[in-house]
């Protein structure tokens, strides 16, 4: 530089009062020497550099300043690999920071030492690793004392071993991260899971250590131990429902072939013994009687299967209770005599009129009271009450029905199990009572359908109470019904009459026709729905007065056949009385029949009083 002004004016502009200060703070000393330090960032051909200066200033004997002898360092590398060290530092304790959402404790440990640093600590990040001393105990010695203070006992000698310095290192040297878990003593007394993460941790200048990171793991622990507990219990409930249903298969195949094997057996009786009619009769009443007991558990079955696949919907109408309970009883008054029970209802109803789902309610009762019949020896009796009770919402009411027996009653053990799908406390083979297993589970699905409750009480020897709550809307008045036309007639009355059957299958279609021509209907049989709108479009109007129509039948299903026959130009053949003659027999196939336009149904087996019953109504003139 030519000269000190010059060099002055090339330094930044930032740094230039800092300089002339400094400069001129030594040359005001009188000293013997003065050194110049300063850092300042100096203009060159390829721009600011930053230069450390190191001047010595001579002096006279008065103090004058002589000679200035120094170096001037470009250290702009310097200050540059300082900038990235500490940037790398900032990146370090980032990562840390970051990891501290996990690890509330971090350590590292000089594998040749065993001397320990906190990196972090308590959920703190030091500034720095702090080493603890020549006073603070070695790793063993320190792990030592941790494990014995807050590792719960059980699993101490186990961590003890786990995280020897030997051991952690020797882990170290087979895999990258080496994890311990244990469950620590919180302060409060109470146990949280927690996890050890060990790793190599080497530096650049040869230190070889390790670092400890410890974090809570309980949460985590905890939501794991609950989805093993569920999948555990998942897996012991789908286990015993397997157990159950393997069960119910055996008692199945004995409570199915016991009835068939009677239908079967007594019919080839029949065929040796059709001369001598007190023995054909005989036969007769015990092949019905065992294929209404084959039918009542294929009922049962197709029941449950519709329960749990959600195919069971409410249908409310206005009923009087009063005469529901009285229909109830009458059902099973004869088979309560019969068997020498005291059969009694106990009826206490307010209001004459609620609205409810009669097939259904009709349905707990029924099985409420199959029970009772048949758990209930000879000389015992049989009560029901039938009560209203207040409910908490206006215009509802809850109909309390209680189904009380003197039978063998159940043991303790196997209440909480009377609800389960195909349990039973006994076999059909133990008692010689047939059953599948499947009617309470029925009645509880459809109590709870309809959001009422049912609890049992039991004693065994001593006999069973059931009570069942279900919540009813109160009606003003009944629904319009239609007359029962059939008691003012006989069957005498349905001679002359033609109807039309549509029925693909011959031994039903056989079976139907015959019953139909003892009672003198005239019936033309078709096969399947097709046929039938052609046989109506065929025959003059008013020539059948009902369709008797199956459901399931090829070409053109007895849905399809209603609705062409509905849509016939000829108002008379379209407005012909149409009755589903099908084995969809439950409330829901009903409904569906109606909505598809026919007129009613009647359900296979064929039950002939309800057949002739419905039939009156449309054949029959008042």
């Amino acid at each position: 530089m030519d000269s000190l002004d010059n060099w002055m004016a090339n330094i930044h502009p930032d740094d230039r009062t800092m300089v002339e200060a400094v400069i001129q703070e030594v040359l005001d000393q009188r000293e013997d020497a003065r050194e110049i330090d300063v850092e300042f960032r100096l203009l060159t051909k390829s721009g600011y550099r930053l230069f450390h200066d190191s001047t010595t200033v001579e002096r006279t004997a008065d103090g004058k300043p002589i000679r200035a002898t120094g170096v001037v360092f470009d250290i702009t590398v310097l200050d540059e690999a300082n900038d990235q060290r500490n940037a790398e530092i900032n990146k370090a304790y980032a990562v840390i920071e970051g990891l501290s959402h996990e690890y509330h404790t971090i350590w590292t440990v000089d594998k040749d030492t065993l001397e320990m640093a906190f990196i972090r600590s308590n959920g703190t990040t030091l500034p720095g690793a702090i080493y603890l001393g020549r006073n603070m105990p070695t790793w063993d010695e320190g792990v030592h004392a941790y494990v014995e203070t807050f590792v719960v006992p059980e699993e101490r000698e186990r961590i003890l071993k786990a995280v020897t310095s030997a051991e952690i290192i020797r882990q170290l040297e087979q895999q990258p991260v080496y994890l311990v878990s244990f469950q620590r003593i919180e302060p409060d007394g109470n146990t949280s899971h927690h996890q050890v993460t060990f790793a190599n941790a080497d530096t650049k200048d040869g230190k070889h250590l390790f670092v400890f990171a410890l974090r809570n793991i309980d949460k985590t622990v905890r939501e794991e131990e609950a989805k093993q507990r569920q999948l555990q219990e998942a897996l012991e409930m789908a286990n015993a429902a397997s157990d159950a249903k393997t069960s119910f298969l055996f008692n199945m195949s004995h409570d199915i072939r016991t009835p068939m094997n009677a239908i079967i057996g007594f019919t080839r009786l029949l065929r040796k013994y059709q001369e001598r009619p007190e023995k054909r009769e005989d036969y007769l009443n015990k092949i019905e009687n065992s294929s209404n007991v084959l039918l009542s558990i294929l009922n049962n079955v197709l029941e449950m299967a519709r329960i749990e696949k959600g195919r069971v919907d409410l249908l409310e109408t206005a009923v009087s209770a009063k005469d529901f309970g009285h229909s109830i009883i009458d059902i099973f008054a004869g088979r309560m005599e019969e068997k020498g029970l005291t059969f009694t209802l106990h009826p206490n109803t307010l209001h004459d009129y609620v609205f409810l789902d009669e097939t259904k309610i009709r349905e707990v009762l029924i099985n409420l009271l199959s029970n009772a019949y048949k758990y209930t020896m000879p000389g015992g009796s049989v009560d029901v009450y039938i009560d209203e009770l207040p409910h908490e919402k206006e215009g509802y009411v809850y109909l309390q029905a209680i189904v009380k027996d003197t039978g063998i009653g159940m043991s303790e053990e196997f209440l909480p199990h009377i609800f389960d799908e195909f349990s039973r406390e006994v076999s059909t083979t133990e008692n010689q009572i047939e059953g599948t297993g499947l009617g309470m589970p029925i009645v509880k699905r459809l109590v709870d359908l309809m959001n009422g409750t049912i609890e049992v009480e039991s004693k065994l020897g001593e006999g069973t109470t059931f009570t069942v709550q279900i919540p009813h809307r109160v009606a003003d008045t009944l629904e319009q019904r239609y007359e029962n036309t059939w008691e003012s007639h006989t069957i005498d009355d349905l001679k002359g009459h033609r109807i039309l059957l549509a029925e693909d299958n011959d031994l039903n279609a056989e079976i139907a026709m015959e019953l139909f021509g003892e009672v003198g209907l005239i019936v033309d049989r078709v096969c399947n729905g097709k046929q039938c709108v052609e046989k109506m479009n065929e025959a003059p109007a008013g020539y059948y007065e009902v369709i008797f129509m199956d459901i399931q039948m090829p070409k053109m299903n007895g849905y399809e056949a209603t609705e062409s026959i509905r849509k016939l130009s000829d108002k008379t053949k379209a407005s012909i009385p149409i009755l589903a003659l099908t084995a969809n027999a439950f409330e829901e196939d009903k409904h569906k029949a109606i909505n598809a336009g026919m007129n009613g149904h009647i359900g296979k087996p064929i039950d002939l009083k309800e057949l002739f019953r419905t039939l009156s109504k449309y054949v029959l003139k008042q």
